[in-house]
């Protein structure tokens, strides 16, 4: 956990930087594939092997706008 916050830090810090240098407001868009989620939503046995529909979560942030669009599948 000690290891994901250092890196959510440095990503972050990254992502001020690259902001502040661009002057006016740039155009960045944060891609995030989110978590694929098991429909329905079964305990782990023969018929969760045997089922397959799956929600997708695909997300873009417009940094800037504060705009995000989620798309699912």
């Amino acid at each position: 956990m000690k290891l994901h916050k250092q890196k959510v830090d440095s990503y972050k810090c990254l992502k001020a930087e690259i902001m502040k240098k661009a002057g006016k407001i740039p155009l960045v868009l944060e891609f995030d594939y989110a978590q694929n989620l098991p429909l329905p939503k079964l305990p782990v046995n023969e018929q969760f092997y045997k089922k397959l529909l799956w929600l997708y979560i695909f997300k873009v942030h417009v940094h800037g706008t504060n705009k995000f669009y989620m798309y699912h599948n």
